[in-house]
């Protein structure tokens, strides 16, 4: 395993406060190349404790699901700062000057989530997924997917260092090139993940071993993300990626829920992320073939509106790269 950070022909990464003029260009070669690239220092250290103190009220005072959405906090104080958060002034306007085609825009829901993060043991695939899975079985969504014009994905903002509890995410770069591919779907990365899936289900016990697990990390191309607090990573939704595990020997005296995936963490290694959601109309076209088809998915657009709604509402000035909010809130957004 290991981390990336920016060199040439490398993933880019760079502190929001010193990009260099063709910041741009390198964050677009990455996107496309490797399906990510970080912005770093979104948040200064101050923000990010009163960011966190925030979020520990918010989870004690409204006790709840592992996730919170914008137009679920119940305090007025709480939904503006979490607001602020989502829609930082910095970030937005990168991410405007990055995404430059006036049909990407930011999108809801914009989501708190609350240590979220894998059992490497006892979660299937160790946490292995694509934010796109649903879509994969349906044919409508799988020739949008290998459209070489399709975007979609997610902003992720840490307020926590990646560290020995984890805290931030594993990602397989260039995995969002797998749809361009043939045989379609096939790559190093699928194959070896395949073939962790069968140890895991038919040789548990050789599955346990820490090393074991190492090794198919290594063959599966997985890189750790180098994230400290504050920083943002952003990534394609066709991209193989997992949260960052708690280390193995502290994971084995851990209490962990599988269903919910939610890990029991101390106090100061609370784990808090900020994601929303960003795309173009090919990319939120396929994401509804797939809500929508899911029992239950027919309340998605409603989310998103009331989600959409609560930021603006909440803010006094309208905010680069959300560029979707108004036709979200004035019934003409298209999906």
């Amino acid at each position: 395993m290991s981390s990336f950070d920016n060199n040439d022909d490398c993933i880019f990464s760079c502190n929001i406060d010193d990009l260099p003029s063709n910041y741009t260009k390198l964050a677009i070669q990455s996107y496309e190349k490797y399906g990510v690239f970080f912005l770093r220092g979104v948040f200064s250290k101050s923000e990010i404790k009163s960011l966190r103190e925030d979020a520990d009220q918010l989870f004690i005072e409204e006790v709840g699901e592992r996730n919170r959405t914008v137009s679920q906090i119940q305090s007025e104080t709480l939904k503006h700062s979490f607001s602020e958060a989502f829609m930082n002034t910095r970030l937005l306007t990168a991410l405007n000057d990055i995404f430059s085609d006036p049909d990407v825009s930011l999108l809801p829901p914009f989501n708190l989530t609350k240590n979220h993060m894998p059992h490497s043991v006892d979660t299937k695939a160790m946490g292995w997924h694509r934010d796109c899975g649903g879509e994969l079985p349906i044919k409508q969504c799988r020739e949008i997917l290998e459209n070489p014009k399709y975007m979609f994905g997610k902003v992720g903002v840490f307020l926590q260092d990646n560290a020995e509890y984890g805290g931030a995410i594993d990602i397989v770069p260039g995995s969002n090139k797998d749809f361009s591919r043939f045989p379609r779907g096939c790559s190093n990365a699928v194959f070896w993940l395949k073939v962790l899936i069968f140890v895991q289900r038919y040789f548990p016990f050789i599955y346990k071993n820490n090393a074991v697990r190492k090794v198919f990390c290594v063959l599966i191309g997985m890189i750790t993300t180098n994230v400290r607090a504050g920083d943002a990573v952003i990534f394609d939704s066709r991209n193989l990626h997992k949260g960052t595990p708690v280390r193995c020997d502290i994971e084995q005296s851990m209490i962990y829920n599988c269903e919910t995936l939610q890990a029991e963490l101390p106090d100061n290694q609370t784990k808090y992320v900020l994601y929303s959601q960003f795309g173009n109309s090919l990319g939120i076209q396929s994401f509804f073939y797939d809500r929508l088809n899911r029992k239950g998915g027919e309340s998605e657009m409603d989310e998103w509106i009331k989600d959409a709604k609560a930021v603006k509402n909440s803010l006094t000035e309208e905010r680069y790269f959300f560029r979707k909010v108004g036709s979200l809130l004035n019934n003409s957004f298209k999906y």
